[in-house]
């Protein structure tokens, strides 16, 4: 399959919030609260996915569910644009359960760092 170069984010776009990696949020939320308060200075309405704030503990022991919020996010229509909440060291657990066929077919921008570089790597790959 071809790569397909998502669109620009404009304001009013919705985004996606995941956390395909460690829950942050969980453990730091004024910090994750006052991201997704730039985010709407921003122009731009939040989706947040169930692992967005989930406990970290859950969220390490259950690459799964991480991976069940990527799949949904970007084969969710209204999404323009999937943002992690943060990094860590484990999204490399989620690959088996990621849906290549939904990503490729539901091109989208990837906003994350650090362990999110995991992901990025397997996009044009998929």
């Amino acid at each position: 399959m071809a790569y397909k170069k998502p669109e620009k984010l404009k304001r009013g776009d919705t985004i996606a919030i995941v956390s395909p990696s460690w829950g942050g949020p969980s453990v730091f939320p004024y910090i994750y609260e006052n991201g997704l308060k730039v985010l709407q200075e921003w122009g731009l309405k939040i989706k947040e996915f169930p692992t967005a704030k989930m406990d970290a503990t859950f969220i390490q022991a259950n690459p799964q569910v991480r991976a069940k919020d990527i799949n949904d996010a970007f084969a969710d229509q209204e999404i323009k644009a999937v943002f992690t909440s943060i990094g860590g060291d484990d999204s490399v657990r989620i690959l088996p359960s990621l849906d290549k066929k939904i990503i490729v077919e539901n091109p989208k921008i990837l906003i994350g760092y650090s362990d999110t570089s995991t992901l990025h790597d397997l996009l044009p790959r998929a």
